[in-house]
């Protein structure tokens, strides 16, 4: 696959590195905090996962079909928060999920409105009945995102 490979509506022209226009999904990782919070979504991991879902669609304005992949898993315990537990959590938004923006661009959004914009988790609040604490850690190019590296069509 040598230079000016097409993919969709993007071209990978000679020489060029870097992700590929905006075909590529974006992961997202963050941590949600509360009482028992772990305790309940070991027990409900199918509720929970709609629950973020709901939330993520809703921040950043993005159909519910266009976040997948949610991976969930206890973090490390803060011995100075005994009854505080923490989920790791990561999700894709799919490249195409908006009109507007690349994955990438909505993820930064939603990092946005959790971190500084004061947005609640509210259906992971509502669902579970505990009060959350969210913080977004890190927002990328999902994992298998299409590059381009020398000119050539590559997974990242």
């Amino acid at each position: 696959m040598n230079g000016d490979l097409a993919y969709g509506a993007c071209v990978c022209d000679p020489g060029w590195n870097g992700v590929l226009c905006d075909e590529t999904a974006a992961t997202v990782s963050m941590s949600l905090s509360g009482e028992g919070l772990w305790d309940w979504v070991e027990d409900n991991k199918e509720a929970f996962k709609q629950s973020v879902i709901a939330d993520v669609s809703r921040i950043t304005g993005v159909d519910k079909k266009h976040i997948s992949n949610v991976q969930v898993e206890q973090a490390s315990p803060d011995s100075s928060l005994l009854a505080a537990q923490s989920v790791l959590v990561t999700f894709d938004i799919a490249a195409g999920a908006s009109g507007q923006f690349t994955a990438v661009e909505l993820g930064e959004k939603f990092k946005e409105a959790v971190n500084a914009g004061g947005e609640q988790m509210t259906s992971v609040q509502s669902t579970s009945g505990i009060t959350v604490e969210a913080d977004v850690q890190n927002v990328g190019p999902a994992s298998a995102a299409l590059v381009c590296v020398n000119g050539d069509l590559a997974y990242g």
